[in-house]
């Protein structure tokens, strides 16, 4: 059980920068709101998790029979890991977008350096 928590831990852990750069870098309303959830699965997960680090041994071994760690977490990291799935797809799409924009600012440049290019060679 230690082990699977320090584990799920670990993962959480490995979340956490790519959340807050796409944040930072993408900060829409969609991103806010799943970023939040994010912090919201992890706050749930880390009070469950505390909740059995403060069961004494009696708890433990019944707990282990009649709620599972798979059943106990699961839900939450399954939240967990789609918060952060939205986060990285949100991310590449604003990506996508920024690439669009450049795409545009570059051809309207090459119009005008055209057009200059132009007004030069008729002169």
């Amino acid at each position: 059980m230690i082990a699977t928590l320090a584990k799920a831990i670990s993962q959480i852990a490995d979340t956490l920068p790519r959340a807050e750069l796409a944040s930072i870098l993408y900060p829409t309303d969609r991103m806010k709101a799943t970023v939040a959830d994010l912090y919201a699965s992890i706050l749930r997960f880390l009070i469950r998790a505390q909740d059995w680090y403060e069961e004494g041994k009696l708890h433990h071994f019944l707990h282990s029979i009649t709620r599972p760690i798979e059943l106990r977490y699961n839900d939450l990291l399954e939240q967990i890991s789609q918060s952060s799935c939205i986060i990285d797809q949100l991310a590449v799409s604003g990506q996508q977008a920024e690439f669009r924009d450049m795409h545009d600012r570059i051809n309207e440049t090459s119009v005008m350096v055209e057009k200059i290019s132009n007004a030069i060679t008729c002169k």
